[in-house]
């Protein structure tokens, strides 16, 4: 499998397709984020800029959140540009936390039973919602 490819879907369907529920998504050319109606929640999911700019966008976006009086955590992983994120963000204030990690698995490849679509729910009210977020945590 693939990691550039991988990374390439789940930024396109899980960091930039964040859902509003709660608070609202704002987009521009450099980064996605999550607004929340509460205090604390608030998160930037994607960004994609130079490294040149990173300091300057980083620092927009602590006065961004700061006006609101908004705690927000910004989301990075390895295979993110622009590459010294994580040393930007270090050095304008934020807090490194515990790694996290994320499992593939490519169902073409997979042994053991056939995959059972019919567990495969959609969901769009408040307590599917929360049932997905739960999940994902």
């Amino acid at each position: 499998m693939n990691t550039v490819d991988v990374m390439r879907d789940y930024n396109e369907f899980e960091r930039k397709l964040v859902p509003s529920f709660n608070g609202v998504k704002e987009s521009d050319n450099n980064l996605t984020k999550f607004v929340s109606k509460d205090r604390c929640g608030s998160y930037i999911s994607f960004f994609d800029f130079d490294e040149n700019i990173a300091e300057s966008i980083v620092k927009e976006q602590l006065v961004y959140f700061s006006q609101r009086n908004l705690c927000f955590e910004w989301k990075t992983y390895s295979t993110d540009n622009p590459s010294n994120i994580g040393s930007v963000l270090l050095a304008n204030g934020f807090e490194k936390e515990d790694t996290e990690s994320f499992m593939v698995l490519d169902f073409s490849k997979a042994i053991g039973e056939p995959f059972d679509e019919s567990q495969i729910t959609e969901v769009s009210d408040s307590t599917g919602i929360r049932d997905a977020i739960r999940v994902q945590e």
